[in-house]
């Protein structure tokens, strides 16, 4: 499997990477504060907590479906579609 790294004036593949783990450490962080939230609360964070963790795992599914050499050519050329077609 050929490793590709991601080119240092790609800003659009670091933001995006970024965001996408952004998005995956507020779902571990719902989940983990819940216990600790108030009760009135919990149904709220436990919504958030499920709709990131939903979003993240359809952008990793979306992604998976592409080849990494096709994200990359898409990232290169600006015509990323596949890995924002759910954000």
């Amino acid at each position: 499997m050929e490793h590709m790294q991601i080119a240092s004036d790609n800003y659009v593949a670091f933001t995006f990477f970024i965001g996408t783990m952004a998005m995956m450490a507020a779902s571990v962080f719902f989940f983990f504060e819940l216990s600790n939230t108030s009760p009135q609360w919990r149904t709220s964070i436990l919504v958030s907590g499920l709709i990131t963790f939903k979003m993240q795992l359809c952008i990793i599914i979306t992604c998976a479906a592409t080849t990494w050499k096709t994200a990359h050519r898409q990232l290169s050329s600006g015509t990323l579609t596949g890995c924002l077609l759910y954000l």
